[in-house]
């Protein structure tokens, strides 16, 4: 991940708006001020950008300032894609320690904060959670750590943009604090047993950072009796990182083996790559752990258990998105060739775990690269139409589109020969691109996709439990409230709009990392 984040801070120098930061001299010497104060020259920017030198903190702030970027745009991302390729409890992007002394006044007010109806921003969270993660002493009551905790974990899945990196950070920091931990764990346990809430996905699979007892259980616990396909896939991604890091017990991989073999060769899950996490997983259980069934289906051969082969992967296609990408940015930079676009671009298309796929799309949001990107890959997909490559596509965009791809994910949702799971997916992704979808439109896609009374077709359902995702994520309550109550509708499109209703407003709106979010009731 050093290089990676190496990476991140050069094209964001050599891309950004500025010309003359693109020579190293005139960066490094205006570097020195704001969140970082101490002498800077070329040489060290160098080593930055090369990874020789791990960056501090407040570098990566400072590139920030004089970039003029978002606050926390690359710190949230480094933070985030760090989390999830280090086994370490802590981040690699480590905040100035305390100084020793009593939790200053700031301190006291956050944990007020949180533990009441006040509004809090993301940054709030991030400094609170740093802060607590250096002194693992600090003591709170325990009813005080699980209103924290299942706080932080509801305004997480409802987040978006660099507010859910930081608050999905400042929630992996309470899984490994020594006094949260476990009331992190049962708040991601607890809401996963609510069927109709939203983001079960990302519920349970945050509980793969943690190596607590506990935090398995919960995770075995999914996998063999969900509440529902969201809780399964969810527990499915967790699994891939507790292997790699050695959560499970010997039998608590082998009941994960036999889950996997059992699922190579069911075609009634609703993810399409399920069965390919299912291959991924076998591979990484230790063969003295696997159950009988597992070792059969690996002496068949995984790639013909009968589930969708993997998408091929098409170098061509990555090349042509790569060379697009950076031939639509505001200038050439001579002698640099980024080696790093085309491996992320494969990753974001090809990559077998969805996790990994989300990560690279996160990396590269937090770049120039972001919006010519969306438009090369929308471009080439459009081209070479594809089911689940189209699937891959929309699920990208949620991390790289914006306002602009709005009308295209909207006519998808329309559109009589679009497949319900692509209009699911494109649903879905309405709830993070910019802009907002007038009034014309929810009329239409809400009644394109509710099934007629009587009707047997449950198609339409998953796109319209997408949308009721897309109208909690842009504050719409009126609408919500009126799916909430629809006899039209099926309770499974119901229940989740009332777990919108449910959600408090100093919740919903605490954060205004979407400027273009109804304004709260």
């Amino acid at each position: 991940m050093a290089h990676r984040t190496a990476w991140l801070l050069r094209v964001n120098r050599l891309y950004g708006r500025a010309d003359e930061w693109t020579r190293g001299y005139s960066f490094a010497r205006a570097f020195p001020g704001g969140s970082w104060p101490l002498p800077a020259d070329p040489s060290r920017v160098s080593r930055w950008e090369t990874a020789r030198t791990d960056v501090p903190y407040g570098a990566v702030v400072r590139y920030e300032e004089l970039l003029g970027l978002a606050p926390g745009l690359l710190t949230s991302a480094i933070d985030t894609v760090n989390r999830y390729v280090t086994p370490a409890p802590g981040p690699l992007l480590s905040r100035p320690g305390p100084d020793g002394g009593p939790p200053g006044q700031r301190t006291a007010d956050l944990l007020d904060a949180v533990t009441s109806r006040t509004v809090v921003a993301a940054a709030d969270w991030d400094d609170l959670t740093a802060t607590l993660t250096a002194r693992p002493g600090l003591w709170l009551r325990p009813g005080d750590w699980y209103t924290l905790c299942e706080r932080l974990l509801t305004e997480t899945v409802i987040s978006d943009g660099t507010g859910w990196k930081q608050r999905f950070e400042a929630f992996s920091r309470l899984l490994h604090h020594p006094a949260a931990q476990r009331h992190a764990i049962a708040a991601c346990a607890d809401a996963a047993h609510v069927p109709d809430a939203q983001a079960l996905v990302e519920t349970v699979c945050l509980l793969d950072t943690s190596a607590h007892a506990d935090a398995a259980h919960h995770v075995l616990a999914q996998l063999r009796d969900p509440v529902n396909d969201d809780a399964f896939h969810g527990a499915l991604l967790a699994c891939v990182r507790k292997l790699a890091h050695g959560h499970f017990t010997p039998e608590q991989a082998g009941a994960v083996s036999a889950v996997c073999a059992d699922l190579l060769h069911d075609t009634s899950v609703r993810y399409d790559d399920a069965r390919a996490l299912a291959a991924v997983l076998l591979g990484s259980v230790a063969p003295e752990d696997l159950v009988p069934s597992a070792r059969a289906a690996l002496r068949r051969g995984l790639p013909g258990t009968g589930g969708p082969p993997p998408v091929p992967a098409d170098p061509w296609l990555v090349r042509r998105v790569a060379d697009a990408t950076v031939a639509a940015l505001p200038r050439e930079i001579p002698r640099f060739e980024d080696a790093v676009l085309p491996v992320l671009v494969r990753e974001v298309l090809y990559a077998p775990v969805s996790d990994v796929r989300m990560h690279a799309a996160l990396l590269l949001a937090a770049t120039p690269y972001r919006a010519p990107l969306a438009r090369a890959l929308k471009t080439e997909v459009v081209r070479s139409p594809g089911t689940r490559l189209l699937l891959r596509l929309l699920t990208a965009l949620r991390n790289l589109g914006a306002d602009t791809e709005r009308p295209w994910a909207e006519r998808l949702v329309l559109h009589p020969l679009t497949p319900a799971p692509v209009a699911g997916a494109a649903a879905q992704a309405l709830g993070h691109l910019g802009g907002r979808s007038d009034d014309t439109f929810w009329t239409a896609a809400i009644a394109r996709h509710t099934p007629l009374p009587g009707s047997t077709n449950r198609a339409g359902v998953h796109v319209l439990r997408g949308l009721v995702y897309a109208l909690g994520m842009s504050g719409d309550t009126v609408r919500l409230a009126g799916l909430a109550g629809s006899r039209a509708q099926p309770d499974e499109v119901r229940a989740p709009a009332r777990w919108w209703g449910r959600v408090p407003a100093h919740l919903r709106f605490g954060a205004p990392d979407r400027p273009d979010r109804c304004p709260p009731d």
